[in-house]
């Protein structure tokens, strides 16, 4: 078996599949507990972790060890439903195989250390053996995509316009210092209660809104129109500025003013303020 074959869902239940087809490639089990996969010794050491963290937004980060050579392989599906950006946050030499037959090692420097690419897109890795592993994946549905990507830019935002379209898309990118120290972060932090979890998701946000508003800025600069919803954060802000005698708000009490959820309003303001 020349790779292991998976597929792109924010549910569990590929999770547990990735793990069925794992055992059937290196001919060893491999399970999952709580939410880790739990290799062989002789194969894996570290983590290797998924978790759903809103409806249509997932993650999964990786911090291991492979000690026999792992393909893994992502068939294209009819359709375009799922995206997934995967940022490596390592120097090991993980090789993308893309589309186009080009390989590109995410390791080597910071210029295409990120991956962009939709479920109706093929796509192989090739971890290292004896290389630590470090990234942080997130995996999207295009609903929750339309959600927290509001109409706020012009046609020239072909990213946000190709998300919402349900194109097809692949392409790597640069990850600049404030997406790393954010995977970073993520990689450091425990998820051993509910409010670990929500602070994850609240970096997870940050980590989605500072790369798509990256992508926005190379396509068409920085004088992009923002919507009624930032316009609706810059008003808040100001009030608060011209009454610094004010108690500050909770983050729930702020996005409430704002009209909008605390999720959206902590992507939201992390894009306008970065």
């Amino acid at each position: 078996m020349e790779y292991a074959n998976y597929y792109l869902s924010t549910n569990k239940k590929w999770f547990w599949d990735f793990a069925a087809s794992l055992s059937k490639y290196i001919g060893q089990e491999v399970h999952v507990e709580d939410n880790g996969l739990v290799f062989p010794p002789s194969v894996a050491e570290g983590r290797y972790e998924f978790y759903e963290l809103s409806d249509g937004l997932s993650l999964l980060l990786v911090d291991c060890v492979f000690y026999q050579p792992i393909k893994l392989s992502r068939a294209a599906v009819r359709g375009t439903d799922y995206y997934k950006i995967f940022f490596n946050a390592g120097d090991a030499h993980l090789i993308v195989e893309k589309n186009s037959g080009r390989k590109v090692d995410t390791g080597m420097d910071l210029s295409e250390a990120v991956l962009f690419t939709s479920n109706s897109i093929p796509v192989n890795f090739v971890a290292p053996v004896g290389s630590r592993v470090r990234d942080v994946e997130l995996i999207f549905h295009r609903s929750w995509a339309h959600k927290h990507i509001p109409g706020i830019l012009p046609e020239e935002a072909v990213i946000v316009k190709d998300i919402k379209d349900g194109k097809a898309v692949q392409f790597t990118a640069t990850i600049d210092l404030n997406c790393l120290d954010l995977v970073n972060e993520i990689l450091g932090a425990k998820m051993d209660t509910p409010s670990a979890r929500m602070y994850v998701e609240g970096l997870a946000l940050q980590l989605f809104s500072s790369f798509i508003r990256n992508e926005i800025v190379e396509q068409i600069g920085e004088n992009f129109i923002y919507s009624n919803e930032y316009k609706r954060i810059a008003a808040f802000v100001e009030k608060l500025e011209e009454n610094l005698d004010m108690r500050l708000p909770s983050l729930e009490e702020a996005a409430i003013e704002c009209n909008m959820g605390w999720s959206k309003f902590i992507a939201l303001f992390i894009a306008y303020y970065k």
